[in-house]
């Protein structure tokens, strides 16, 4: 896996920051047909991403104006697991199951005075994951993922078997 992505944090403070990194990773699964007659099968996912460092952006703020010399470096990591049912039809394949995250999220902060770095733990680390892949032709398939409640994610991708 690999492309760019967009992370943002809030903070207590009210501020917004955006980072920009590229995402970089490996992901396997393996499904099989539980139900084949109903064209039912269940599907064990695993994923693990890395994000690249990036300094961030301010994009809002609850006061006046910006801390002057202020810049942050968000570092990321994590590792999916998920446990689904899937439903085929026709060419297209639909997806619907609890994706649990281990996370590893660091944040360091340069400040006028100082510095310091903030270990950020998620609130929730059990989501659920929505999905479909269509098949286009024997080599080729578009797919679409949303994974809600734990973090908000769209994921998009084409594969090209070979």
């Amino acid at each position: 896996i690999i492309g760019p992505s967009v992370i943002q944090v809030h903070n207590g403070e009210g501020e917004t920051i955006e980072y920009r990194p590229v995402c970089l990773g490996l992901e396997g699964g393996y499904r099989w047909d539980c139900l084949p007659q109903y064209r039912v099968g269940a599907l064990f996912h695993a994923r693990g991403l890395a994000a690249t460092k990036d300094k961030g952006k301010i994009t809002e703020v609850s006061r006046a104006s910006v801390p002057a010399k202020s810049s942050s470096e968000l570092s990321w990591w994590e590792l999916p697991l998920l446990a689904a049912v899937t439903y085929d039809h026709e060419h297209l394949r639909m997806k619907a199951g609890l994706e649990y995250v281990a996370w590893a999220i660091e944040q360091s902060w340069t400040i006028g005075t100082g510095s310091a770095t903030t270990d950020l733990e998620p609130e929730k680390n059990l989501g659920i994951l929505l999905g479909a892949q269509y098949q286009c032709t024997d080599a080729l398939s578009l797919s679409f993922d949303v994974t809600l409640i734990h973090q908000v994610t769209f994921r998009g991708g084409v594969s090209f078997d070979f």
